[in-house]
């Protein structure tokens, strides 16, 4: 859904969901002192990574100690998928390396390739 139209229906249609709306997600990631993991799936229907990826490399360029891992043919959940012609998607698997990667940053040792995923 486009910010704007989250700005207009957001509160009536995701009320109950108890999203403070006044917050600022690039100052609130800003102010965020430990390393972060950003992991995307390139090909998100429903959060696509563009915009994302944008504002975390302005972060980055400013200092913030933050990583992003982009899997190409990964829809959201991280999950591999078949296309139809119609365009419509049928899951398959969690993609490729994902887990690796999850695994490995927690051990605090990147390393190597994570499936297709690239940096940056």
């Amino acid at each position: 859904m486009p910010a704007e139209e989250l700005r207009k229906h957001g509160i009536p249609r995701f009320d109950k969901l108890d999203i403070d709306w006044s917050l600022d997600p690039v100052q609130v990631v800003s102010q965020v002192t430990a390393p972060q993991l950003w992991a995307l799936a390139e090909d998100d229907r429903q959060a696509p990574p563009a915009v994302t990826v944008e504002r975390l490399t302005a972060l980055r360029g400013q200092g913030q100690a933050i990583s992003v891992y982009v899997f190409p043919q990964a829809d959201h959940g991280m999950r591999g998928y078949v296309q139809a012609p119609d365009g419509t998607r049928k899951s398959t698997v969690i993609t490729p390396g994902f887990y690796d990667l999850m695994a490995d940053w927690a051990k605090g040792c990147i390393h190597g390739a994570y499936g297709q995923a690239y940096r940056k």
